[in-house]
């Protein structure tokens, strides 16, 4: 129970950290950014600036009790942001503009630094499709050594 309160306790410090123009880094779990962010690696958040927001950069936001970064994959007429893991071909919930706290801009992996680049549907599309490629080959060769 006490696990649980320290990291509600840690989100709302991100948030309001990013709300109040600050920049915060932050460690990430899970593989819905793969291959550009990896589980583990740490990101640089950047609040927000809404005129910036386009297709293809890196978002980061609140969804439950969980902080998500994903990459807006479409941008409806009322402004509204669609997002969506580069791994997976799922959109998430539509969001408010003003659910979203900022950009993911650098991440870390061992020991080294690199900025998150923006990128289109259209790449992330073959990026996607080479991951399922590379992995399945990769499962394939497991299974008949």
């Amino acid at each position: 129970m006490e696990k649980k309160k320290e990291k509600k306790d840690n989100m709302l410090l991100v948030s309001s950290m990013l709300t109040e123009g600050k920049s915060v880094w932050i460690r990430v779990s899970g593989t819905s950014m793969f291959p550009a962010i990896r589980d583990g690696d740490q990101v640089k958040a950047d609040p927000l600036i809404q005129k910036e927001l386009k297709v293809g950069k890196v978002v980061c936001f609140l969804s439950g009790e969980k902080f998500v970064a994903h990459r807006i994959r479409r941008i409806t007429r009322d402004g509204d942001v669609v997002t969506g893991g580069d791994f997976y071909r799922k959109e998430d919930p539509i969001r408010k503009e003003n659910e979203i706290l900022g950009f993911v801009t650098f991440l870390r992996r061992k020991d080294m630094e690199k900025r998150v680049k923006s990128k289109s549907p259209f790449m992330i599309d073959i990026l996607r499709l080479m991951n399922k490629i590379r992995y399945r080959t990769r499962d394939h060769f497991i299974s008949s050594s």
